[in-house]
């Protein structure tokens, strides 16, 4: 499903009978899924998430998932570009905010009549007959709020200096961590020491700003070993590795196995 610049889409979810494409899968836009009926399974990027009734779950621009619903599952899924996302300061923050915090889960069950607002919102959404932004921009706020409610660790989104920091940090670290691994280059561009950034950095994830990106660049590897059809030394060229050898002894030092056996395991998953 393709959205452009400044569109989303809402659709209902099919259940395992009238879903036939359930392979891995990954999108350049934003899905929230709404589950309030039927039990599954959801892997988001190689983390197993239960679906349940009442199920709200978030997947972020380029995260590897695959959804195995029951025959009985009912729910919507909302996809959403990200320029969308970042029009409004308020719904940015917030995305932002969840976005690689080691605090946050990915999925939350809500409470019943939370889930019945959201059903509302929905079917409310799926009856616009032409994209409506406004529309869907106010029912994100109600998104948002039942999403921070149904979390144990909440902190973070208030904190608007290390909000703002880590927001231009996530900015850099996204568009150079294939080239840049160095944290010097990080702190230098955001005018940061090496003390503030490492602070910012391990606040929300729980890493220093050396970690975290070894972390991005793994995740990254991991999406391309598994989901494409380049061959382990395109791979590696692809990643800004000097040589395949680099990519290799990389991959298994922080994943435990090699390209070659984990594309293996996972596709016989």
């Amino acid at each position: 499903m393709q959205l452009d610049s400044t569109n989303y889409a809402i659709a209902k979810i099919k259940s395992s009978k009238e879903d036939l494409d359930t392979d891995l899968h990954r999108h350049p836009f934003y899905e929230l899924f709404f589950f309030y009926g039927g039990s599954g399974k959801h892997t988001i990027d190689f983390e197993q998430f239960d679906l349940s009734n009442n199920c709200l779950q978030i997947v972020r621009p380029y995260q590897l998932h695959q959804v195995l619903q029951s025959e009985d599952s009912k729910g919507f899924v909302i996809k959403i570009s990200p320029l969308l996302i970042q029009s409004n300061p308020l719904v940015f923050r917030f995305f932002n905010w969840i976005n690689y915090n080691k605090k946050i889960k990915a999925g939350v069950i809500v409470q019943t009549e939370e889930a019945l607002m959201l059903t509302k919102a929905c079917q409310y959404l799926a009856q616009q007959k032409n994209q409506n932004q406004y529309a869907l921009l106010s029912n994100l706020a109600l998104f948002i709020s039942v999403f921070k409610n149904n979390q144990t660790q909440q902190d973070g989104l208030e904190n608007d200096k290390n909000s703002d920091l880590f927001t231009r940090f996530i900015q850099l670290a996204e568009s150079n961590f294939t080239t840049q691994r160095s944290a010097d280059f990080y702190a230098q561009k955001m005018h940061l020491s090496l003390h503030k950034i490492n602070a910012v950095v391990k606040d929300r994830t729980g890493m220093t700003v050396k970690r975290f990106l070894i972390e991005l660049l793994l995740i990254e590897a991991k999406r391309l070993v598994v989901y494409s059809s380049m061959s382990v030394k395109e791979i590696a060229y692809q990643l800004a590795f000097l040589e395949p050898p680099h990519f290799t002894n990389f991959f298994k030092k922080h994943s435990g196995a090699s390209p070659s056996n984990f594309r293996r395991n996972n596709l016989n998953k």
